[in-house]
């Protein structure tokens, strides 16, 4: 039988053990530990000691905009741009970080300012930034359509690599779409700056 291992006060990821409660069935020791979100767990200390649990859940879940136990629709969209311009293995990193796009500080661990900045998806919109070069940050991104966001796409060929006619019919065609309406720009620019 394993001898008794006090881990009374170890830090865990964002578990602190407290003391020991209980043993599995297999008898390993359970402790109770006290995460960094304030929630109580029971947790075996193999767990806590090989790094399977670090916390009591709300690591996968830490920005608080939870709807019973699930993440936030936008979420995923955070972490997807997080990734293409931060992980050299993301299939899009080159077209983004490879490119030399970032996430701005504010929004690099955090989801909640980022929530705030951009605020809800609206229905049928997608993430764009306004500047195609330009890094995602508060007055650079907006809700775009899909058709917006396919059009504001950077170019392949150089502008003298066009033909005339093809020319003519981009600006035959920007013309008859306006600009696009890019939803949510001034409430990007107007707010930013208040949350604290």
């Amino acid at each position: 039988m394993p001898r008794f291992k006090d881990i009374t006060g170890q830090r865990f990821g964002r578990l602190v053990a407290l003391r020991p409660n209980g043993k599995a069935n297999d008898g390993a020791t359970r402790w109770l530990c006290q995460c960094d979100c304030g929630a109580s767990h029971t947790i075996r200390i193999d767990h806590l000691r090989n790094g399977k649990t670090r916390s009591c859940g709300c690591l996968s879940i830490r920005h608080g905009h939870t709807v019973i136990g699930k993440r936030h629709p936008l979420y995923s969209t955070w972490c997807g741009m997080l990734a293409r311009c931060g992980n050299p293995n993301h299939r899009q990193y080159k077209d983004y970080g490879g490119r030399g796009i970032k996430v701005c500080e504010r929004w690099q661990h955090d989801f909640t300012a980022f929530l705030f900045d951009v605020g809800e998806r609206p229905l049928g919109r997608v993430l764009e930034r306004i500047d195609n070069n330009g890094d995602y940050e508060p007055n650079n991104v907006c809700w775009a359509t899909r058709k917006e966001s396919a059009a504001n796409k950077r170019s392949r060929k150089r502008i003298d690599q066009f033909t005339t006619i093809e020319l003519e019919i981009e600006l035959a065609r920007r013309q008859k779409s306006d600009q696009p309406e890019f939803f949510n720009c001034s409430r990007n620019l107007d707010i930013r700056n208040q949350h604290p």
